[in-house]
């Protein structure tokens, strides 16, 4: 008798199988978050201040836009920053391992060593890694770096495009339910939403979902519930 796989266990989830990154879909995910709670709280807050319909749609698009360009241009300026440091940290330690390499060596030695390695074995591992890629020896070893290759630009993008699928939601509430339905009926559509991205960054990091879902619609149902209290 044979049993379906527990997709919690699975040992090659769908990010890994379309070769995608899953810290970054899980980082787009929160995007999405972002995109929900943001204009629907203004969506929440305008409709209980009994603001008319065509005012609160305007307000959410408004919303809409401007997170999304907000969020892009905040994450592009991030990891922009993130590449430079990570190039000048790069740039100066090539310089140290052309200038003086047997230095190097001897200081990654130290580092695999206090890391528990006997001597031998601290010095096996720091030679043959500098054989293959110094320089990307010493960025790990030394300061956790690992060159992505991410570009900015595409980050910036990413999180725009997922902050305004998030913000959807509020707007087609707008648009297709009744004014005076849609404070409520955003509400829970909202919180069902954040449960099913909550399941999908549970699914990518094989993390608890009950956790995840929890932590997503306490937060979602705070910012929700004061916007509408404070309309």
């Amino acid at each position: 008798m044979t049993t379906a796989p527990d997709p919690s266990t699975d040992e090659h989830p769908l990010t890994d199988r379309l070769g995608l990154d899953r810290a970054q879909v899980a980082n787009r995910m929160v995007d999405v978050n972002d995109g929900i709670v943001a204009t629907g709280g203004i969506v929440e807050g305008f409709s209980s201040a009994g603001v008319s319909g065509s005012t609160i749609l305007l307000a959410a698009l408004a919303a809409l836009v401007a997170g999304a360009i907000a969020l892009g241009g905040a994450k592009y300026a991030e990891a922009a920053s993130e590449r430079d440091v990570e190039r000048a940290i790069l740039e100066e330690e090539e310089r140290l391992i052309a200038l003086s390499p047997d230095e190097e060596l001897a200081e990654l030695e130290e580092i695999y060593r206090a890391k528990g390695l006997t001597h031998e074995t601290a010095a096996r591992v720091a030679a043959e890694l500098s054989a293959t890629n110094a320089l990307l020896a010493h960025a790990e070893a030394e300061y956790g770096i690992t060159p992505s290759g991410a570009n900015p630009l595409s980050i910036a993008i990413g999180s725009g495009v997922s902050f305004a699928a998030g913000a959807l939601l509020p707007l087609l509430a707008v648009l297709l339910l009744p004014t005076a339905w849609e404070g409520a009926v955003l509400y829970v559509a909202a919180l069902l939403a954040l449960c099913g991205t909550a399941w999908l960054i549970a699914r990518i990091g094989h993390a608890s979902f009950r956790r995840t879902a929890q932590r997503s619609v306490a937060v979602g149902s705070i910012a929700l519930g004061v916007s509408w209290l404070g309309g």
